[in-house]
This record gives structure tokens, sequence and C-alpha cells, in this order.
């Protein structure tokens, strides 16, 4: 499933590794270190958008389909890069009134699959 084609592209899209490393201390007082999976996972967010009531009904829309179970396809913002993500903070809206129309500021957290 492809995340929803919107007409902005996002404000902000902070890109960070998964810090998933496992570290166990001996009794001699070193340590022993060990990745907990076998790729590196990557935190994208938290993602900044201001859309229109079109883009964040189409959303909503998605977000209740793949809610943060389903992996989708996203477009990363600045590499244009389709990369596989789940929603690990699902959208949220901030709306405001600009001359009897509304506009939101939505705001979400992807992480890699």
């Amino acid at each position: 499933m492809d995340f929803p084609t919107l007409t902005v592209s996002a404000q902000t899209c902070p890109d960070e590794p998964i810090d998933d490393t496992i570290s166990s201390k001996s009794e001699g007082g070193y340590s022993q270190t060990r990745p907990r999976n076998t790729r590196q996972r990557r935190k994208l967010g938290p993602i900044r958008l201001l859309l229109s009531e079109a883009d964040w009904q189409a959303l909503k829309t998605f977000d209740g389909i793949v809610g943060g179970w389903s992996i989708f396809n996203f477009i990363h913002p600045t590499s244009k890069v389709v990369v596989q993500v789940r929603f690990t903070s699902r959208p949220k809206a901030d709306p405001i009134n600009i001359g009897g129309r509304y506009i939101y500021t939505v705001e979400f957290t992807l992480e890699t699959a």
C-alpha cells in the first residue's frame, strides 16, 4: 500500500537511526555489544505538514486503513527514495480557521520496517 499523494510536501522530516544495540556487562568489567536486528532501522519524524481539508481527509482515510500495524510505502521528502514504514505516532491535526476555511497542521512519526 502506498502513502496518499498530497498536494504539499513535508515542512520538516528529521531522519535518525534507531539505537537498538544490546549490551551486556561481564564480571571482568568489560562490555559485549551487538545489534538487535540485522539491518539498521530509522525513525522519520516528527513529520509536519500543512494540509488542505481534502488532503487531511485523504490522510485520515489512509490512517484508518493502515493504523499503526501495517507497513506501507512512503516517499522520503528529501531523498525521494521509497521506504517501507509504519506509523509509530499516528497523524494528529490542529485545525486553523483562515477566512472561513480550515487548514490543518498535521504531525506524525514513522519507523522503517
